[in-house]
C-alpha cells in the first residue's frame, strides 16, 4: 500500500470514529514520506522527525521557507515523564515517533501511560495534557495528512508542479543577488535592517508565486495588490512579513514600499519561472 492509499483510508477512518486506527495509518504515511525527503538519512528516526518536525514548523508557524537539513523541532516542546519516571523535555516530532508510532507499529498498542483523546470533529492542532498520563488530542490529525498532501517530497503522488526562479542567460546568481541587496540597502533610512541574503530568498518565494514576466507587466499598484494576494495565501509567513517590514520592503500591514516595488521589478527582470524536480536530501 501507498501513502495516498494510507492517507485516503485514514480520512475513511476518521469518519468512521476510529481515530487511533487512523492515527497507525498516518503516521505510516508520515514514514513513508520522510524516506522520499531523508532517503540519506542515517536512520528511520532521524528521517522521521526531521519530516514531521520541519512539515509541522512550516504548518503551524510559517517557519523555514526551505527544508532545514535533518531538523526535528516543530516548535513545540513538552515535558514528558519518561519509563524511569524522569521528566524529558522532547519534542512534538519526538513524541509522535516514540509515545506513537513505534509502539503502534510494534505493539500494536500505545503504552500505559499514554492516551489518544478524541476531540471535535473539524478541530485541528496540537492539544496535550501531561501528568501521571501523556495525553494528545485527535486534532493532531489534520495536520498530519496536511503534513503529508503538502510536502513537496509528494509532489507528484497528488498531481502538484513544483516550481522555482532560473537565472537568465550566463549572469551569476550570486553576483546577480549581492548586487540587488546592496542597491537596496543603499536606499533605506538609516535605523532599517539591512536588505540580506535572507531577505531576497523571502522576496524570491513572493516572485515564484507571482511569476516574473508578469510581475513586469502589472502596474505598480498591481503589483502591489498581487503581493498583498500572494500574502493572503500563505506563501510567506507572518516572520517572513516582519522581517521584510524591519527592512523597509514592506509596512507593517505587509503592503509592499517604493523599496520593496523596486526591489521585486529589479528580480523579476533577471528570472524566469520554471518547473523543477524534487530534490531528497
Amino acid at each position: 500500500m501507498d501513502i495516498e492509499v494510507h492517507v485516503s483510508d485514514a480520512e475513511f477512518l476518521i469518519a468512521s470514529n476510529r481515530l487511533l486506527s487512523a492515527l497507525s495509518l498516518l503516521l505510516l504515511a508520515v514514514a513513508g514520506a520522510s524516506k522520499r525527503a531523508y532517503p540519506s538519512a542515517p536512520n528511520d528516526r532521524t528521517r522521521f522527525t526531521a519530516f514531521i518536525g520541519g512539515r509541522l514548523r512550516r504548518i503551524l508557524f510559517g517557519a523555514s521557507l526551505e527544508r532545514d537539513e535533518l531538523n526535528p523541532s516543530s516548535g513545540i516542546e513538552v515535558t514528558v515523564k519518561n519509563h524511569r519516571n524522569f521528566q524529558d523535555n522532547m519534542d512534538v516530532s519526538e513524541i509522535l515517533y516514540h509515545l506513537f508510532r513505534c509502539p503502534l507499529v510494534h505493539e500494536s498498542e500505545l503504552p500505559e501511560h499514554v492516551e489518544f483523546l478524541e476531540e471535535p470533529p473539524g478541530k485541528a492542532g496540537v492539544s496535550i495534557r501531561t501528568g501521571n498520563r501523556f495525553c494528545l488530542g485527535s486534532g493532531i490529525l489534520p495536520l498530519l495528512i496536511d503534513a503529508v498532501r503538502g510536502a513537496d517530497c509528494t509532489a507528484d503522488i497528488y498531481g502538484r508542479k513544483l516550481y522555482g526562479l532560473r537565472i537568465l542567460g550566463a549572469t551569476d546568481e550570486d553576483e546577480y543577488s549581492k548586487n540587488i541587496c546592496a542597491e537596496m540597502t543603499a536606499k533605506q533610512s538609516s535605523w532599517a535592517m539591512a536588505v540580506s541574503p535572507g531577505r531576497y530568498v523571502i522576496m524570491k518565494k513572493a516572485l515564484i508565486a507571482i511569476e516574473p514576466r508578469r510581475a513586469d507587466a502589472l502596474s505598480n499598484e498591481e503589483l502591489v495588490d498581487e503581493f498583498r494576494r500572494v500574502l493572503q495565501a500563505g506563501a510567506l509567513h507572518s516572520g517572513a512579513q516582519s522581517g521584510l517590514a524591519t527592512a523597509e520592503l514592506v509596512d507593517r500591514g505587509g503592503t509592499l514600499t517604493a523599496l520593496g516595488l523596486e526591489m521585486l521589478r529589479r528580480m523579476a527582470t533577471g528570472y524566469e519561472k520554471v518547473e523543477v524536480p524534487f530534490v531528497p536530501q
